[in-house]
């Protein structure tokens, strides 16, 4: 019974110690479990440390917020000086921007000067209303005579020949508050045969104002129920057919010298605005035999065209008054066969037009052409 009290406390014993074994390694894999769940929660927090932003003297470089005020640390003013530079290089395409403007226009100024004279402007081929014109002379004068004739003797021009108040004196309430400055083409050619006109451009100006007004007082909102809208239509062919005819009678047919050889900034504007006016007068011509080359001409057409053959020769080469040197001198060859070629075509004009043929003004002009282009001047 000794023996087996003494085996069964041995067993007991063994047994306790076991279970304090299992205990003690069970409650050291706890701690192991909590020190390693302790060591994995610091490693994590410092990671967020490291990603948040703190006060610590230990901020990334690339970090650039602003830090709090109440921060007393050493990278601060760094912060601010970065902030600083972020500004100052957002502000700066906003000072180049200000500041490119007036060099550009300085610059283009700078370039204009040193291409043309002050007084030439950006666009020297269209004069302007404050450009120095000469005085009309008597032979400017005789041929703005012959334009107006010529112009008078379209249809149409009732309505514009007097003054409105003579015309339609119950629309001169309405008619006095839209147009203020009236002008009648009477008046334009009683102007023009007292000789009271300075320049060619006063004239120019009263004609144009003749239609300007027309377009205006038809045009106008408080003038809806007395309105004529074919007057608009009217009054622009008419100031269309005025500038065809300026172009023909006011234009010298000498081509104008070359701007090379004016001699100061005024006589070169002059001759520049001349060379303008007169390439835009052949642009004209060339656009006109287009539309017109078709067309037939009429016995009275075909007969002042054979005339303007006569004058021309009799003349000695010049168009008009306008005209300052002759082409034609006595004792050259060419010339006399020139002057013959062109006699044989008056002859044959006046046949023409005595005969009722038709004729057209392509025909007319090569005809023209073979006079000039004739093998009889080249033999």
């Amino acid at each position: 019974s000794k023996k087996k009290s003494t085996s069964t406390t041995t067993t007991t014993t063994t047994h306790s110690s076991k279970n304090e074994g299992k205990k003690i390694s069970s409650s050291s894999s706890s701690n192991k479990k909590l020190s390693s769940s302790s060591t994995s929660h610091k490693k994590t927090s410092a990671k967020k440390k490291e990603n948040e932003p703190s006060n610590s003297t230990t901020l990334p470089s690339s970090y650039s917020k602003k830090s709090p005020t109440s921060t007393t640390s050493s990278t601060a003013p760094k912060r601010k000086k970065t902030s600083k530079t972020i500004t100052s290089t957002a502000t700066t395409p906003k000072k180049r921007k200000s500041m490119s403007l007036p060099t550009s226009s300085a610059s283009k100024k700078a370039k204009t000067g040193s291409l043309l004279p002050s007084s030439i402007k950006a666009r020297p081929t269209v004069p302007s209303i404050d450009d120095d014109v000469p005085d009309i002379t008597d032979s400017e004068y005789e041929n703005v005579e012959a334009l107006m004739v010529q112009f008078c003797r379209t249809p149409l021009l009732a309505e514009f020949s007097r003054p409105v108040a003579l015309l339609h004196p119950e629309l001169m309430p309405i008619y006095s508050k839209i147009v203020k400055h009236p002008i009648d083409l009477g008046r334009v050619c009683r102007s023009i045969r007292r000789r009271l006109y300075q320049n060619t451009r006063a004239i120019r100006l009263d004609m144009w104002r003749i239609f300007a007004n027309c377009v205006k007082f038809q045009t106008d909102p408080r003038n809806r129920d007395s309105a004529v809208p074919s007057f608009v239509s009217i009054a622009l062919h008419l100031r269309a057919y005025f500038n065809a005819l300026w172009q023909e009678y006011m234009i010298p047919s000498d081509p104008p010298p070359p701007v090379s050889s004016a001699s100061g900034s005024k006589n070169r504007l002059a001759l520049i605005h001349a060379n303008h006016s007169w390439e835009k007068r052949e642009e004209a011509r060339k656009a006109r035999f287009i539309q017109l080359s078709t067309t037939i001409l009429s016995a009275k057409c075909i007969g002042r065209a054979a005339s303007a053959i006569q004058e021309f020769t009799d003349s000695g080469g010049k168009v008009d008054v306008l005209d300052e040197q002759r082409l034609f001198h006595d004792g050259e060859d060419d010339v006399e066969t020139f002057v013959h070629l062109l006699q044989r075509l008056k002859t044959k004009l006046q046949e023409i037009a005595s005969s009722n043929r038709e004729y057209t003004m392509d025909e007319l002009r090569r005809s023209m052409r073979d006079c000039i282009l004739s093998e009889d001047l080249f033999e």
